[in-house]
């Protein structure tokens, strides 16, 4: 029997309308007395209700079906035909007919296990009291109150922050159920539901509990809808812009190696770095991770040839927040990312007028300044803008000031009740020194040699700064090392949330980037060596001559000279890029009962210029040294022409374009209250096309018998360019569930499948035959656990990997690229935890792996077989971690420690040179004085020699008393303080 009737008590109120309601409003004050002795069978019966576009009454049978509730309603006055869809787990029945009849016109009584419907009263609410209003208050554990705390009501930019009292109002809300989000840094954020009355004022009490690890941080990256990390099945770590500030980092690059799982090669300086994700083998750069901002490329392809995807970004106060996703949905939600993603989030403007303010200074001749405000320029209006400002000479000094510019980034945000929209730019315009490897001496146990500082020299010298040389087309190529990298980056796009109705969301975000790249650095291109055995080879024992190119001032003892008897030579490369990307995100959301489908398509477009002229120099070995000029004195002829010993040796003319079109599709949805799952899939279409100018070289016009051929000739191009198309139609999946064993506890497992389309050299290399080249497939299979409570916080993540097609494409001394291909595979456990015990903290990030190659096999020039198969991939350790032990003072006071250690890995595929293990040692201070924070930040205090890379461009002798590699930058000091208002 329908336990839904229409009672007739209710069927003969038919006629005047005022008769009705003061009827019904009698029968409401008896069935108020009738509930005072009704049993609470309503309040305690749970219900889950989850039905799309149907009538109300279908709704009405189930929660009778469900449950020992009738009702009882005239269909005169109540509609029960409309169409609507209701998603409630395990909520009480009063819960669910709030938000069922919300916008029906139709109001309600339950007593015991009746409900009467019917119309509205209208004497219920006098008039002018139509909204309600919640005001409450937000303390922390021991009792103690929170201000600036962050009130928001669910899904929505309404709120407000607590005062000083750690007290909030929101007002002029309309009647009915809301959930409030309570979040602050450093603690979990917090819902709690409130019923609004017309009228009345609620009252409610929030407690914070600390989330020392962010596990309860609601992140944007890897998932196509919002939510925590600990409800999220990928790894993924966090760090808001008060620990990013804490942290004090000297480069963007260095803030990236407190993610575990990325090993990241810090030694280039301020920008230029590698990221290795997961111990992929890479040429360099950021080739299987996408940086981002905002949700959106920086750029398209961040390891284009000499550009590294951090030449184009900044940490600066504009960030609010950092987000990396370690292998997982990343090739989901970013092209050539199977890798992961790192989306660095920026501020926006917030209810209430506030700021941030730095100056930075530091031992090595460094002065910065960084400034972030934002706030309403109305009620709907909301604006932030800041920047940052930097003059420096550099940790390795080279006589001039390397780091000079700085940075403008700003949004508006128009919020409006179903969504917002925000328009935001930047402009970069900053030139940073680009540190090379350097000339050493022990390769078991590095070491300086005598006259060059290891931990402050470096090749790019003042007294060798600047180039004049000629071109074969009569003019000259005229470049300065003070340059070093120097991009000016203009960025503007705009980003779009609006809701649909009927729980549909719509979503889009665009940004067009242009990039105008100068890029002027010292490369090795061979190990030191004796210069009177450089001589002798070049003109036979006593008939050579070194002198001084800047005043031809003659060495008298070349053996002794700079009191190491060492000449080096290497490369002067200059490049010059112009690149532009347009990118536009589009997605669309829709919520089908516990089920949130998701469905996007991605463009992009980019195309990038290059223009390459390289010479070769020969030097002293020295800090600051000069170039030198070696002639034989008997002959008069000359192997240097004003310090410059290969004129115009390479150079190349190209560019390259891609246009990707990607639809992808992704469901998230629960299994049951502990059980999530997720699925995506992507289905990209790349198409990819360039051009490059055939190899020639010319003679100048004015030729001179007595140079070498090498200063007679450079490099022209040969007029003749070759085109080349390539197709990437590539399908990538994922597949992750989420166990929720508390709220305190959960575990993942998920398996993946990306790839990564073939990077611009190996376009470049195999021009004239494609075939030689295909798109890296990369398989992921990963296991997770996290645990956090307020003492204790850990994220473990298990992951075992398989690569196909990985391409290696290293710039040789010679110029030509090594261009090679293999595969290779890695398992491997990431672990990140934190412990709090009263004022003394533990922070632990680590990475133990094996990478090996597999499919490694290829012939020498002079036939040799190459067998690299299980091999240790280079440049990338088996394990890097991290320890960082803390003390946090009540009264303002904050002490760090951080030990890191990287083990031992190989410079070259064949594990021929050892790069040692090596383990480097930070601390830092800070005091608090309610708004300005003091902080004093060392990094690398023991100086010690850490190689991250030997010299890729020529084959490693490990037998060599000399030779090049690249190690950590020096001991640095910085200095700060900095404002909040």
């Amino acid at each position: 029997m329908n336990k839904i009737v229409q009672n007739e008590w209710i069927s003969f109120i038919h006629n005047q309308k005022l008769l009705i309601i003061t009827k019904l409003t009698l029968m409401l004050v008896l069935l108020n007395l009738l509930s005072v002795s009704a049993s609470s069978y309503s309040q305690n019966t749970k219900l889950t209700i989850n039905m799309q576009n149907v009538d109300i009454q279908a709704i009405l049978d189930e929660i009778s079906t469900q449950s020992e509730f009738t009702f009882a309603w005239s269909s005169q006055f109540v509609d029960l035909d409309k169409k609507t869809s209701i998603r409630a787990t395990n909520k009480t029945l009063d819960h669910i007919l709030k938000k069922l009849f919300k916008s029906n016109d139709v109001d309600y009584k339950i007593i015991d296990r009746k409900v009467v419907l019917m119309p509205p009263i209208a004497v219920a609410v006098p008039v002018g009291e139509v909204t309600g209003s919640v005001t409450g208050v937000v303390k922390l554990e021991d009792g103690s109150t929170v201000p600036g705390v962050n009130v928001t009501v669910k899904n929505t930019y309404t709120g407000a922050t607590t005062n000083i009292d750690g007290v909030f109002t929101i007002s002029n809300l309309d009647p009915g159920s809301y959930e409030l989000v309570v979040s602050f840094i450093g603690f979990k954020s917090q819902t709690i539901t409130v019923e609004i009355v017309a009228g009345e004022t609620a009252k409610v009490e929030m407690v914070l509990s600390p989330d020392i690890l962010n596990l309860n941080t609601v992140v944007v990256t890897g998932v196509q809808n919002p939510k925590t990390m600990m409800e999220s099945s990928v790894a993924i770590t966090t760090m808001n812009s008060k620990e990013i500030e804490k942290l004090d980092v000297g480069s963007s690059a260095q803030l990236l190696e407190y993610v575990p799982g990325f090993y990241v090669e810090t030694s280039g300086g301020e920008v230029g770095n590698n990221l290795f994700a997961r111990g992929i083998p890479a040429a360099g750069a950021y080739q299987f991770t996408q940086i981002q901002e905002d949700g959106l490329p920086v750029f398209e392809d961040g390891a284009l040839q000499f550009s590294n995807v951090d030449n184009y970004y900044r940490i600066d106060a504009n960030v609010d927040r950092l987000e990396a996703v370690r292998g997982g949905s990343s090739a989901i939600f970013a092209s050539n990312a199977p890798g992961g993603i790192v989306n660095l989030v920026s501020k926006v403007g917030k209810k209430e007028f506030n700021g941030f303010a730095k100056l930075s200074t530091a031992d090595y001749g460094m002065m910065r300044t960084d400034l972030n405000v934002n706030g309403p320029v109305s009620e709907k209006l909301r604006y932030s803008i800041g920047g940052f400002y930097r003059y420096g000479n550099g940790i390795r000094n080279a006589g001039f000031p390397g780091n000079v510019g700085g940075q403008i980034k700003g949004n508006l945000t128009f919020i409006h009740k179903k969504g917002y929209v925000r328009g935001y730019f930047k402009y970069l315009n900053d030139r940073n020194i680009f540190y090379l490897p350097i000339p050493l001496q022990n390769q078991d146990d590095p070491e300086g040699i005598p006259g060059f500082d290891p931990n402050y020299g470096t090749m790019a010298s003042v007294n060798a700064s600047k180039i004049s040389v000629p071109m074969p087309d009569g003019g000259t190529w005229d470049r300065d090392l003070e340059n070093g990298i120097h991009p000016k980056v203009f960025a503007a796009g705009a980003a779009l949330l609006q809701e649909l109705g009927d729980e549909w969301i719509l979503k889009n975000n665009f940004r067009n980037t242009s990039i105008d790249l100068e890029y002027d650095a010292m490369f090795s291109m061979g190990s030191p060596m004796l210069a009177t055995e450089y001589a002798e080879n070049i003109f036979g024992a006593g008939n050579y001559q070194y002198s001084y190119a800047d005043d031809g001032t003659i060495v008298s003892n070349p053996s002794q000279l700079n009191g190491n008897g060492l000449v080096v030579s290497p490369g002067f490369w200059s490049i010059d890029r112009k690149m532009n990307n347009f990118v536009n995100n589009l997605s669309v959301t829709k919520t089908f009962g516990t089920h949130n489908v998701t469905g996007g398509y991605y463009f992009s477009y980019y195309k990038a210029t290059q223009f390459w002229y390289w010479s070769q120099v020969l030097m002293e070995v020295a800090d600051e040294a000069r170039l030198l000029n070696l002639t034989n004195p008997n002959s008069g002829k000359s192997q240097t022409w004003n310090g410059i010993s290969n004129i115009g040796f390479y150079g190349r003319n190209t560019d390259i374009r891609g246009t990707i079109n990607a639809l992808y599709l992704n469901d998230e949805f629960n299994i049951n209250e502990k059980i999530s799952a997720d699925v995506g899939i992507r289905y990209e279409m790349g198409r990819y096309s360039g051009a490059r100018e055939g190899e020639g070289w010319s003679p100048f016009p004015h030729q001179d018998t007595l140079l070498p051929e090498a200063l007679n000739t450079g490099w022209s191009g040969n007029g003749q360019m070759s085109y080349f198309k390539f197709d990437a139609d590539e399908l990538a999946w994922t597949l992750g569930v989420n166990y929720m064993f508390s709220d305190n506890m959960a575990a993942y497992i998920r398996a993946s499948d990306g790839f990564r389309t073939p990077i611009e050299e190996a376009y470049m290399d195999n021009i004239s035959d494609l075939s030689k080249i295909k798109t890296t497939d990369v398989k992921q299979f990963e296991l997770g656990y996290k645990y956090s409570s307020s003492k204790l916080a850990v994220f473990a993540n298990a992951f075992y990997m398989k690569m196909d097609n990985l391409p290696f494409t290293d710039i040789l001394a010679g110029g030509v690229s090594e261009n090679k291909f293999a595969g290779a595979k890695n398992m491997g456990l990431e672990l990140e935890a934190i412990g709090k015990l009263n004022v003394f903290g533990l922070r632990f990030n680590g990475t133990f792996q094996n990478p090996e190659f597999t499919d490694f096999n290829y012939r020498t020039a002079d036939g040799t077989e190459v067998d690299n198969d299980g091999k240790q991939v280079r440049r990338i350790p088996k394990v890097f971690l991290h320890i960082t032990p803390s003390l946090d003072f009540d009264f303002g006071l904050g002490l760090y420690f951080r030990f890191s250690y990287y083990g031992e890995k190989f410079q070259d595929n064949e594990n021929n040179a050892t790069l040692p293990a090596y383990s480097m040692l930070n601390a830092g201070a800070s005091y608090n004085l309610k708004n300005i924070t003091f902080a004093v930040d060392a990094t690398n205090l023991t100086n010690a020699i850490g190689l991250t890379e030997g010299d890729p461009r020529v084959s490693p002798d490990a037998s060599a008393q000399y030779y090049m590699a690249r190690p950590i930058l020096g001991r640095a000091i910085r200095f700060s303080i900095s404002y909040e208002f």
